[in-house]
């Protein structure tokens, strides 16, 4: 029995050394800040120092919000993104849902001025809107809640647009959420069909409005697996000896 107590002593021993005497700020404000590259997420205390506390020493949503932090630092370090250099040591939210959740449950979520960001009651929708102009189409994306256009519009995730200090919750979007603005052109009308296809295919929860038309929501297509051997027979022919 001794030696199973020294056993599970040694096992639950403390290997690193215990920290004292460290400064932790009382409460934290958590500031969105636009950028080139996204929204990133600063952590400052009530002097407004960015800081990068654990998420051990608190409780709460703020240790929510810091455990999810933490969590997914700890996945980015291991995914290598061969397309994005970034030489700023930021956290960036990336279309992260769960965490955006928990910060609009906080009541120390604020955008870059200070002011506090405050959710939307209701759902807003995107509509992309078509107008007639030169012979050809003009598009453009737009937030709208009932009768009301809402500017400017930053998407943060599949299902939240940010205005000023504002966050909307909307329909989800799809995976390329963050790439409205790509879809606003001008373009001849005989591209209309492909112009909506790549729409489509790209985008989900989307309104279409094009004034003196209606959007029809059709029969889904069924396809059934099929495997097809063509032109089999042909190169048999070609490739086969005569027969004697």
């Amino acid at each position: 029995m001794v030696q199973k107590i020294d056993t599970l002593f040694e096992q639950l021993k403390k290997t690193t050394p215990v920290i004292r005497n460290l400064k932790v700020p009382q409460s934290l404000t958590f500031k969105l800040i636009p950028t080139q590259q996204g929204l990133s997420l600063s952590i400052v205390d009530d002097s407004g120092k960015e800081v990068d506390p654990g998420y051990e020493f608190y409780s709460g949503p703020e240790r929510s919000i810091l455990k999810e932090i933490s969590r997914v630092r700890g996945q980015d370090a291991f995914t290598i993104d061969w397309d994005e250099i970034s030489l700023e040591n930021r956290f960036y939210l990336n279309g992260n849902d769960y965490l955006l959740s928990l910060l609009a449950c906080s009541d120390r979520f604020v955008d870059e001025k200070g002011k506090k960001i405050l959710l939307a009651p209701g759902e807003a929708r995107v509509r992309l809107t078509l107008s007639e102009k030169n012979n050809g189409l003009v598009t453009s994306m737009g937030l709208w809640q009932n009768s009301q256009q809402i500017k400017p519009m930053v998407p943060v995730t599949e299902t939240h647009i940010l205005s000023g200090h504002t966050l909307y919750k909307v329909k989800p979007l799809g995976r390329h959420f963050n790439s409205l603005s790509l879809f606003e052109a001008r373009l001849g009308v005989e591209l209309l069909e492909q112009y909506l296809t790549l729409v489509f295919s790209n985008l989900t929860g989307i309104e279409i409005f094009y004034s003196g038309y209606t959007l029809v929501q059709g029969e889904a297509k069924k396809t059934r697996p099929a495997v097809i051997f063509a032109g089999i027979r042909s190169w048999a022919q070609k490739n086969s000896p005569p027969i004697k």
